[in-house]
């Protein structure tokens, strides 16, 4: 597993610092799921360091359950599963509102209290060889319970009193017979 290891300061949005980006649209791969989309396009180009990188050349769903952020469908990611048919998807990212001030700030106090079923649910979407990249403040992710073995991490250290931000990689594991 690779250990990745950054400074930034503190943004609003997860996907804010270049480094950031950067690292995630380097690990997306097919057709991508961005369930907690937010205010950012990782199709766009970025500056980092001085130099214009381009975003993903990929096709990526975005999805977020405020109707005010310009995002391809609104769907509860509870039920984002009965939206789309069986392997849609060859990556997921995961990036829900971390704490229930996250929530209240940008998303008028709707968080995920029951992450454990969309990750589950996400499953059902996906294609057997998927990828999901999570993101929030603990290394948990997919998890091998879900049949995922972590590849790469990404420490994001924030700072002063600010907790690091966590970006896990994870690659879902060919069951043999």
């Amino acid at each position: 597993m690779e250990l990745h290891y950054i400074t930034s300061p503190p943004r609003k949005w997860t996907f804010e610092p270049p480094q950031v980006r950067k690292f995630i649209v380097e690990n997306l791969k097919g057709t991508v799921l961005n369930l907690f989309a937010g205010r950012t396009k990782l199709n766009d180009s970025f500056k980092y360091k001085g130099r214009t990188c381009f975003g993903y050349s990929g096709k990526i769903l975005r999805n977020d359950i405020d109707p005010e952020i310009d995002a391809d469908r609104h769907i509860d990611a509870m039920e984002i599963h009965s939206h789309f048919e069986k392997n849609t998807f060859d990556t997921t990212i995961l990036d829900p509102p971390w704490n229930i001030r996250k929530a209240r700030e940008k998303y008028e106090g709707r968080y995920v209290g029951r992450y454990k079923v969309v990750k589950q649910n996400i499953l059902k979407i996906m294609k057997p060889n998927a990828r999901v990249i999570s993101c929030g403040f603990d290394s948990t992710g997919m998890s091998k319970s879900r049949g995922f073995i972590k590849t790469k991490i990404l420490l994001v250290n924030h700072g002063g009193d600010h907790n690091d931000s966590i970006v896990i990689v994870e690659d879902r594991i060919q069951k043999s017979l």
